[in-house]
């Protein structure tokens, strides 16, 4: 049986479309010329903190990252698409990452209020999220 870890990352994988054949028995089957070796699945997945920002220039629908968020999505964040989720309220927002913040402890995002508002009260000031692509 496939772990379900290995699933979701796989089907993270296939979503994002291009990039090599993957396979997770070692290498795929076809003629020499097409066979790929298995890469590891990227982590697909970064839990963390969200809270809110009073207004970016941007504006709604887009989002600011603190480094180890920036690290996660790699060389080229900014206008990256994320989804920043409140699975304990069972609702998602979808921003693009275009701004960096000097996020202290575990937050990992600035949402700007109307975002936020989707997962929690603003009043809250911050929530628990896991972010994904």
């Amino acid at each position: 049986m496939i772990p379900v870890v290995v699933i979701a990352g796989l089907a993270a994988v296939l979503a994002a479309g291009g990039g090599p054949p993957v396979s997770l028995g070692g290498e795929s089957q076809g003629t020499a010329r097409s066979r790929t070796v298995a890469m590891p699945l990227r982590q697909s997945r970064f839990k963390g903190v969200a809270s809110w920002y009073a207004t970016g220039p941007q504006g709604p629908g887009h989002a600011a990252a603190d480094k180890r968020l920036q690290r996660w999505l790699g060389k080229g964040w900014r206008g990256e698409a994320v989804n920043v989720c409140n699975l304990s309220q069972s609702v998602c927002v979808r921003v693009i990452v275009d701004d960096t913040c000097g996020c202290p402890g575990r937050r990992l995002i600035d949402l700007h209020p109307e975002d936020f508002a989707i997962l929690d009260a603003v009043t809250a000031g911050l929530t628990d999220v896991v972010v994904t692509r």
